[in-house]
C-alpha cells in the first residue's frame, strides 16, 4: 500500500500571533504530487505510459491510497491516473471510493482548540486505485477489524479525530525549519490583527504551536487498514505524526517512510529521488522492479540533455 494524506501536504506555519490560523498552499497534480505518485509507482515496478514518464496504472499488487482530508481535490488526483495530455476522462486503473466518517464531539474538541481552521469537516473521502478490481481479485472480503462492515463496503466511521493535545508541539522557528517558511496571503483583517497587536506578535516568539495541525487521522484507523485491506508492506508519502508507522510496528508489517518536500532532493526532481529510495529500501517485502525503470529514465534524460 501506497499511503498518502493530503491532510498533511501544503500545510503552511501561517503567521505570528494569529493563534491557530493555519493556510493550505493549493495543490498541483501535474506538478511535484505527480512527480511524487509516479516516481512511487515506477520504483515498485509499474510500466511507463508515456515517453514522459508517466505511469498511470500501478503496478501488480500494488494499492495508492489517498485521503482528500475534506479538501475536495480528488478530480485533480485522478488526473494522476491517466497521462496529462489525454482529454479522455477515463482512468487507466480501478478505483474504489469510500467516505470516512469521525466521531462529531471528537471534531468539536479540536475546533475549540484550533479555531479558524477549514479542514475541520466531519466528513472525508479517500479513494484507493489498483491495477485490477480490489474485492475480489486482490484481496478476499473481509469483516472490518476496529469498525464495523466489510472492506467491500463505501463508508467507514464513527472515526474518533486524534485529539489537539495528542499533537507535536514547537516553537515557532522549529516548526518553520520542519514545514518551511511559505509566503501567505492574509485578507486585509488579518493584515490588521497583525499590525495592532504589537504584544501578541511578541508573546509569539516563545509560544508553543502544533506542527503538523492537520493530522485527524488516529493509529486505530491506520491498523483498520492494514488488517481490512491485507497489506503486506507500506511506503508512506506523507509520515506527518507516525500513526501509520506505529500501527504498521504493532501489526509487524514492514513500513518506508518517505519525508520529500521540493528543496528536499537537492536539486533533483522528487521522482528520482523516490525512485532510489524506494528501490534501495532492502527491508521492504514487495518486489522492486524499479530498478530497470530508473536506467531507463535515467537514459531518457540522458538522450534529452544531448539534444
Amino acid at each position: 500500500m501506497v499511503w498518502l494524506d493530503t491532510d498533511l501536504m501544503g500545510e503552511a506555519p501561517g503567521p505570528k500571533a494569529q493563534h491557530g490560523l493555519r493556510r493550505f498552499l493549493p495543490l498541483e497534480t501535474n506538478g511535484e504530487l505527480r512527480s511524487i505518485v509516479h516516481g512511487t509507482t515506477q520504483a515498485r515496478g509499474a510500466l511507463m505510459k508515456t515517453a514522459e514518464g508517466e505511469a498511470t496504472c500501478p503496478a501488480p499488487g500494488e494499492l495508492i491510497c489517498v485521503h482528500d482530508g475534506g479538501r475536495k481535490i480528488m478530480p485533480k488526483v485522478r488526473k494522476l491516473f491517466r497521462p496529462m495530455t489525454s482529454k479522455c476522462e477515463i482512468l487507466d486503473c480501478h478505483e474504489k471510493q469510500a467516505s470516512i466518517i469521525f466521531n462529531e464531539e471528537t471534531m468539536r474538541a479540536r475546533k475549540q482548540r484550533i479555531k479558524s481552521s477549514e479542514a475541520y469537516t466531519c466528513q472525508t473521502s479517500m479513494s484507493m486505485f489498483t491495477r485490477s478490481t480490489l474485492v475480489p481479485t486482490m484481496i478476499p472480503e473481509k469483516r472490518r477489524a476496529h469498525y464495523q462492515g466489510y472492506n467491500t463496503g463505501d463508508v467507514i466511521g464513527w472515526v474518533d479525530a486524534v485529539p489537539a493535545n495528542a499533537l507535536w508541539e514547537a516553537p515557532r522557528p522549529a516548526k518553520e525549519q520542519v514545514l518551511g517558511k511559505k509566503t501567505l496571503t492574509l485578507t486585509a483583517a488579518e493584515e490588521g490583527s497583525l499590525s495592532k497587536d504589537q504584544q501578541q506578535l511578541r508573546a509569539a516568539e516563545g509560544r508553543l504551536e502544533t506542527v503538523f495541525s492537520g493530522t485527524r487521522l488516529p493509529k486505530q484507523f491506520h491498523s483498520e487498514l492494514l488488517a481490512s485491506l491485507c497489506c503486506q508492506g507500506v511506503v508512506d508519502l506523507t509520515p506527518g505524526q507516525g500513526f501509520l508507522e506505529q500501527a504498521c510496528l504493532d501489526a509487524r508489517v514492514p513500513v518506508l517512510a518517505v519525508c520529500l518536500s521540493a528543496r528536499g532532493g537537492a536539486g533533483r526532481a522528487p521522482d528520482e529521488v523516490l525512485l532510489v529510495q524506494v528501490c534501495g529500501a532492502r527491508a521492504h517485502p514487495l518486489p522492486r522492479g524499479g530498478q530497470q525503470v530508473l536506467e531507463a529514465r535515467r537514459r531518457h534524460k540522458r538522450g534529452q540533455r544531448r539534444r
